[in-house]
């Protein structure tokens, strides 16, 4: 089965020739002038039918070139702001969903007054961030045991440790000998007021948020206390 190919006949804007224009065939045989470039020159810019038909080609290819490069500079800059937006978007991820969890430890416990009524203990926790953004720890709650014996819990709120950062928490926790059992406070009371040293443990939790993430850190620490 044949295939018709399109004949067109075109006359060569330049030296005048009669073209029969057949597939592929684009310029003058007699002068090799392009003159289908020409007439789609025409065509999109009518004002170049005034110029001789030299300068029209001149003037197509030019402004064909120059958007070309207009269209490699949009693309380009498209796949700049691409990959720009996905290494901001993989920063993001790794520095908010892929956090790293933080540490906290008990640094120091001292007793800071002995009085009639109660003592004060200094609690000092250490808190790491090893994340590029701040982690916000809102509550931390601890219990203190003298002796093996509960004798009340603590508590230190609103927390921000800076990035790659450690951060030192102080708390005083402070004992009255009227809140627990008698017999036992005695006891507490008769080595403190003796300047006898004491053993006091502190067990704790810390809720610590990085960017998405949570994680409830566990702490302890038992330290021989001298008055």
């Amino acid at each position: 089965m044949s295939t018709k190919r399109s004949v067109e006949k075109l006359r060569c804007p330049l030296c005048g020739t009669l073209v029969i224009v057949k597939g592929s065939v684009k310029y003058c045989p007699h002068c090799g002038f392009p003159v289908h470039e020409y007439i789609k020159a025409i065509s999109m810019y009518p004002e170049l039918a005034k110029l001789d038909p030299e300068t029209v080609i001149t003037v197509y290819r030019n402004r064909e070139s120059s958007t070309k490069k207009r269209k490699i500079v949009l693309i380009s800059l498209g796949v700049i702001a691409l990959l720009l937006l996905f290494s901001y978007l993989g920063y993001v991820i790794s520095q908010y969903v892929i956090a790293k969890e933080c540490r906290v430890t008990v640094s120091d416990i001292e007793i800071e007054h002995i009085g009639v009524t109660g003592a004060d203990l200094l609690v000092v926790l250490e808190i790491y961030n090893p994340n590029n953004i701040p982690a916000r720890i809102p509550a931390i709650s601890y219990e203190v045991l003298i002796d093996g014996i509960y004798v009340g819990t603590g508590y230190i709120n609103n927390i921000e440790v800076p990035p790659h950062s450690t951060w030192y928490a102080r708390s005083t926790f402070r004992l009255r000998y009227s809140g627990a059992i008698s017999a036992i406070i005695d006891i507490i009371r008769e080595k403190l007021f003796h300047r006898r040293s004491i053993n006091v443990t502190i067990e704790g939790t810390a809720n610590v948020n990085v960017g998405p993430s949570s994680f409830s850190l566990q702490f302890s620490r038992t330290k021989v206390v001298d008055p």
